[in-house]
Parts: C-alpha cells; sequence; structure tokens
C-alpha cells in the first residue's frame, strides 16, 4: 500500500505523497523520488533545496524511512482541490559530492581515512563496519575529479564497499566483508501469481542469469627503491566456467604493491570485483529491499535461490492515480557466499606535463635526498604549503643514469620544473624538466646573447658567485670559456693532450706546483722568454743538459756563485768578461781533449799560495815574453829533466842566481857565453874541469890561475 509520509524541515505539514520511486545499489548513493501535494501556497524551492528530509515507509516492512536532503524539486500542475503537485527528488549528503570537483593531495593517509575525510566534508559520518586493517598510504592525488568518484575510488581501491542502514537514519555504513556487515534481513515465500496472499510479503517472480566472466587476474610492478623485486602476482577464482581461466586481466598496478603479497591481495580483490555479477537473479517482490541487505527466499522456485542472498541494488515504484495502486518492485541478488567487491572506478589521467616549484625546508636552498629528489608545490594545491613536504619526494629526470654514474643537477628550492606522470598516473610524478620565468630568468641576456649557451650554476648558501661553462657560436668569435669560482680539478687517469693552435695566456694570482713523475719535454718553436721578479731556486738530480745551438748570454746584475764537486766545459772559444773570477776551494779545470789554451788580449794572471801546473807528457808556456817570477823563490823542476827552450833564455835575478842539481848540470850550445857586469866567479867543493874539443880561451882584464 502506498502509505508514505514526507517531512521536511522547515516546513510545518507533511506532504501527500501520491507516487515514490526509490533506487539502490551497493557502493552507489541511493535515489529517492517523491511525488506529493500541497494544500499551503506554493513551496519555497531556494529555501528548501538541500533542506534535510524524512520519508516514512509505513506499510513497507523492511525500509521503514528513508533520510536525506532534496536535491532537486519541480512544481508539475495544480489538481482540482487546487493543491500543488510537486515532484521532489531526495539524496544522501554524499550524493552531492558528485557536483564538487577538485584537486587534492593527501598524505600518509590510509584509504579509508580519506574516503571518511571527504564524507566528512558533506556532514556525513561513517559507521566503519571493517574486519581488516589499511595501511598508510604515502601519496595518493585527486585530480579534477568529483569528490564523490575520488571518495569511491579510494574504497573500491581498498576493497571495501557501502550502504546505507536506512534502520539507523539512512547511516552511511562503509563494510569489507557484507555478510558480516548486513543489518537489514527478509525472510520471505515465494509465491506466483496463483499463489498470492493479499499482505503477506512475497516474491512472485525470479530469473536467474549467469555470464562469463575473467578467471585470471595477473598483475605486475616496478619499485625503483627495489628495482630487483619481483612484484608480480596472479590470482585465480575457487570455481570458475571451462573457459573463464583463459579470460585473463593483466595489468601492471603503478606504485600500489610493496609486496608479492600485496600483489595477490589486490588481484584477488579486483577479480572479486569482475566476478560479482557471474551470476545474478532478478526478483519481483511486494516490497522495497534496500541494497546491502540479506533475503531469504522459501519455497524457491530453483535450488540456488534457497541460499541466503543479498541485494545487489534495488527499484521500487508505486504510483496511485484515481483509486488504483500501480506496484513494481525489482531487486537483483547474488549468492550470500560470494564475496562482493565494488567495481573499480577510473582513476584520471594527466597524459600532459605541467609545472611545480620546488620547496624544501625552511632555511634551506638545496632539499634533496639520497636519491635525489625533490619535493614540489603545485599551482593547483590550494592548501598554502610552501615548506616542508607539500608532496613526497619526487625522482628527477638526468640525461644519464646509470648506477654510480651518469649526470645529476639537482633542482634548488625555488626552481620551476616540468612535472610528467608515469602512465598519466597522478600519484606518479616524475620531474623531467626545468624552465625560467619573469622572476627567475635565463643566465644570458636575450636575444642579444642568443649565439651563446651556457652552463651556469650558483654558489650556495646565499652567495653570490657561480660556477659556468660557456659556448660562444657566433661565427669569427667562437668561444669555449670554463670558469670556477673557486677551485678546479682536472684528472686523468692516463694521457692528456692540450692542443692550441695560436696565443696562450696564463694568469695565475697566487702559487703554481707541478709533480711530474716521469720525464718532461718541453719545446718552444720561437723565442722564449721568462720574467721571474723574486728569487728562482732549481733542484736536479743525477744531471743537467744544456744545448744551445747557437748564443747563450747570462747577464748577473750582481754577483754568480756556482758550486760544483766537478765542472767540465766542452767548447769553442770561451770568453769570460769580468774583474775577478774566485773559486772558495780547490777548483781544477780539465779537458778530454789534448790541449787546453787560454787567450788574454793583455794579461792573464793565475794568484794562489801554490799554483801547480801538471803536465803527463809536456807542459808548454808560449808567449813573446814568458816570465815566471816568486817573491821568494821561482822553482821550474822535474821527476826527469827539465827542458827551457826558446831564441833567447834570459834567467835573471835581483841579487843572485844559484842553479845547483845533485848530480852534473850541462849548459850546451853553439855559444855558451857567462858575463858578469862585476865578477864571474866558478867554484867547487872538488875539482873544476874545463874542457874543449878546440881550444880552451880564458881572457880577461887580469887573469889568476892559482
Amino acid at each position: 500500500m502506498l502509505n508514505v509520509k514526507l517531512s521536511i524541515d522547515d516546513v510545518d505539514q507533511d506532504l501527500l505523497v501520491v507516487a515514490y520511486k526509490y533506487r539502490d545499489e551497493l557502493s552507489q548513493p541511493f535515489e529517492l523520488e517523491i511525488e506529493a501535494l500541497f494544500a499551503e501556497s506554493a513551496l519555497d524551492f531556494e529555501a528548501l533545496l538541500g533542506a534535510p528530509t524524512r520519508a516514512r515507509f509505513l506499510d513497507e516492512p523492511f525500509m521503514p524511512a528513508v533520510y536525506g536532503i532534496i536535491y532537486e524539486m519541480e512544481q508539475l500542475t495544480k489538481d482540482v482541490r487546487g493543491r500543488s503537485h510537486y515532484r521532489i527528488r531526495i539524496v544522501p549528503p554524499f550524493a552531492l559530492l558528485a557536483h564538487r570537483i577538485g584537486h587534492r593531495i593527501e598524505q600518509d593517509k590510509s584509504l579509508i581515512d580519506i574516503a571518511k575525510a571527504v564524507a566528512a566534508s558533506c556532514g556525513e559520518a561513517p559507521e566503519l563496519k571493517l574486519s581488516q586493517t589499511y595501511p598508510p598510504r604515502e601519496y595518493t592525488v585527486q585530480y579534477g575529479e568529483a569528490d564523490l568518484a575520488f571518495a569511491q575510488r579510494m574504497l573500491a581501491e581498498a576493497g571495501v564497499g557501502f550502504f546505507y542502514d536506512h534502520g539507523a537514519k539512512s547511516v552511511l555504513t562503509l563494510f569489507d566483508d557484507l555478510s558480516a556487515a548486513i543489518q537489514t534481513k527478509a525472510n520471505v515465500p515465494y509465491r506466483p501469481e496463483e499463489g498470492r496472499i493479499e499482505g503477506e510479503p512475497h516474491v512472485h517472480f525470479t530469473n536467474t542469469s549467469a555470464r562469463l566472466r575473467p578467471g585470471r587476474v595477473s598483475l605486475s610492478d616496478y619499485d625503483y627503491e627495489r628495482p630487483q623485486l619481483d612484484l608480480s602476482g596472479e590470482q585465480q577464482p575457487g570455481a570458475s566456467r571451462k573457459i573463464e581461466p583463459a579470460l585473463e586481466l593483466f595489468e601492471v598496478e603503478i606504485g600500489d604493491p610493496k609486496n608479492e603479497g600485496q600483489t595477490k591481495q589486490l588481484a584477488r580483490r579486483i577479480l572479486e570485483g569482475l566476478r560479482v555479477r557471474a551470476t545474478t537473479s532478478e526478483i519481483h517482490s511486494s516490497f522495497a529491499l534496500p541494497a546491502g541487505s540479506e533475503l531469504i527466499l522459501r519455497d524457491a522456485p530453483r535450488p540456488d535461490l534457497a541460499e541466503p542472498l543479498v541485494v545487489l541494488s534495488s527499484e521500487t515504484s508505486i504510483r496511485k492515480f484515481e483509486g488504483e495502486q500501480n506496484t513494481y518492485s525489482r531487486i537483483t541478488v547474488i549468492p550470500k557466499k560470494v564475496a562482493f567487491r565494488p567495481a573499480r572506478v577510473p582513476k584520471p589521467r594527466i597524459w600532459g606535463t605541467q609545472t611545480a616549484f620546488v620547496v624544501g625546508e625552511r632555511g634551506e636552498e638545496i632539499d634533496v635526498d639520497d636519491q635525489g629528489r625533490v619535493k614540489v608545490v603545485f599551482h593547483w594545491d590550494r592548501r598554502g604549503i610552501r615548506d616542508g613536504a607539500p608532496t613526497r619526494r619526487i625522482r628527477v629526470s638526468q640525461a644519464w643514469a646509470g648506477p654510480g654514474y651518469g649526470l645529476m643537477t639537482i633542482p634548488r628550492i625555488g626552481d620551476e620544473v616540468v612535472v610528467s606522470y608515469l602512465d598519466g598516473d597522478p600519484d606518479e610524478p616524475l620531474i623531467v624538466g626545468r624552465v625560467h620565468n619573469k622572476k627567475a630568468p635565463p643566465p644570458l641576456q636575450l636575444p642579444a646573447q642568443k649565439t651563446q649557451s651556457i652552463w651556469k650554476s650558483k654558489s650556495t648558501p646565499g652567495a653570490e658567485g657561480a660556477n659556468h661553462i660557456l659556448l660562444e657560436d657566433q661565427a669569427g668569435e667562437e668561444l669555449l670559456e670554463l670558469s670556477g669560482q673557486r677551485d678546479v680539478h682536472v684528472h686523468a687517469n692516463r694521457n692528456y693532450s692540450r692542443t692550441v693552435g695560436q696565443d696562450e695566456t696564463r694568469v695565475i694570482g697566487g702559487h703554481s706546483e707541478e709533480d711530474i713523475k716521469s720525464y718532461h719535454n718541453f719545446h718552444v718553436g720561437g723565442p722564449e722568454m721568462i720574467k721571474i721578479d723574486g728569487p728562482q731556486s732549481v733542484s736536479i738530480g743525477p744531471m743537467q743538459t744544456i744545448d744551445v745551438a747557437g748564443v747563450q748570454m747570462t747577464t748577473v746584475g750582481g754577483h754568480q756563485g756556482m758550486k760544483s764537486a766537478m765542472m767540465s766545459v766542452e767548447s769553442g772559444p770561451i770568453g769570460i768578461t769580468g774583474t775577478t773570477i774566485t773559486t772558495t776551494g780547490s777548483a781544477e779545470i780539465g779537458s778530454a781533449a789534448p790541449v787546453i789554451a787560454m787567450d788574454a788580449s793583455a794579461m792573464l794572471s793565475g794568484t794562489a799560495p801554490q799554483i801547480t801546473l801538471d803536465a803527463t807528457t809536456t807542459a808548454t808556456i808560449h808567449a813573446p815574453i814568458a816570465t815566471i817570477t816568486g817573491d821568494g823563490i821561482a822553482a821550474l823542476g822535474s821527476l826527469g829533466s827539465t827542458t827551457v827552450m826558446g831564441t833567447t833564455i834570459t834567467i835573471s835575478g835581483g841579487s843572485s842566481i844559484d842553479i845547483g842539481a845533485g848530480g852534473t848540470i850541462i849548459v850546451s850550445a853553439a855559444k855558451v857565453a857567462v858575463n858578469g857586469a862585476a865578477q864571474v866567479d866558478v867554484s867547487a867543493a872538488g875539482m873544476v874541469n874545463i874542457s874543449g874539443t878546440g881550444a880552451v880561451n880564458v881572457t880577461g882584464g887580469s887573469v889568476n890561475i892559482n
């Protein structure tokens, strides 16, 4: 019977209901459409839209009342009594979220907590009938998605369904095991047309259908933090039709399962959702039965309908017109033993790219983890978070990435980056580029410097310096410039070559040091000039060789000292211009050649306490005049014979000349003359012999022979 009372907040009296249609389905908001008459003046649509309502079904045994809000109102006409005829659509507050589309980021929250928060935003306080715990998810994004669809997607991904418990003021109830969460139960007989009993709730028609569904779900994933981990998994139903195992659903679930067990659990939930409607029965009844209720059908026409059933969806319509009532109630059921999982809700995809700004901890200029990941804030993120973690750490694409090698440039806080998404998944952002903007212009003055390319960093923290590599491609002005703000290190494990086509200039502001472990070959094709403003020290190991093809000139403004254990000079003529050449120790001049010649245009002088000229064969002193003098004694001697030769040989002494020998002194010549200006004495301790092969003449002013 049509016996419904409709109460609306802020309306003093109930409306007279003449028809209603109720639609309900698991994991969907219900909808109640009522046609009612109201005798008073017209209802204020603007005031009543969104108003809480209560519809009491006085003759419905299993649905005593439905609570909701007015979603839509329509004034149809007036009846003959002047009463206004209205059509009113009533929905739960949760349904309104289909019209609220937004973007949000949830971090470290479970799927259930996210869905609860969304439901709470419209005034719903879900009752939880959950048998499992749900771990937090690191990062979940709603992107351009209705809040209702987002919440439904969160629940479906967790394998959690919902229904409305109309026995408790239509409270939203979340469940993961429907058989344990059921609140409404109906136990009625099957009564075909001929067996009906007026006023008795009954089922008068059934229709069972079966359909092929996927018989296998296989999933795979990749975890970049554990690249070697196998995250594949599959699930098959306990019983399936013969052909169904070949109907496989294979998907890549990016970022969701964290181990093989979770992959298999997710595959099981997906498979259960796909197979919910493998076998369904449509039942026509005399009563309304909300989704999520249990139905036990007595005297069932089929054995499988004799088992406990649960309601997937229901639709009830009753209309009273001119004293007649038209009732229609259709219920879709499945066996209670079949696990219910909601069908998955498609996730929005972001197929293009977008930009975001890098953020990090307050006071930092670079905020990065051990994998080079950074955090960003998206332009559509309305939370206003700039410090901390508005997103999870996001990987940054590099030009080259290998195990321990590649390129690495880390976006800094404030940089604008380009973000793409793996397979378009909003939960899987990836930084693929960086862009400049008016606040952060390029490091070149464009378009004036359009022929230049540059790689320029910036000193940090709080510094103005930079390192850069610049390339100038202007024809005739090509340039490669490398600049280090502080230090530059170049390392080659083997060879290092440098070729300069024309000029090279090096300016070193401080110290320069070279350490060459092997030989150093230095060649200058033209003149070389070396200027040293301070002292120079050269330390050479075993030997130094200097080869000068032409002339070598050394000019020393002050003192020049040379210290050597031995010095050998092999040369043609050597010219030394100076006043004094001094050796502080013993000095030796030697030659591998047979002759050493010493020549001076005026005088060659050697002064020492003792000067020794030693020759293994002959020592010759040759000059127009050769003089050997001694302040005390001038000695000319030999271990063998000593020969003094000359066209004229003069031996003179200031006072006397003594010529002595241990043996015999022989003076021989074509003519020997002994002259004395005053006196010539010839004496001997023994005998004096004067002989000659010819005549011996002794002459004088007076000759005395005694």
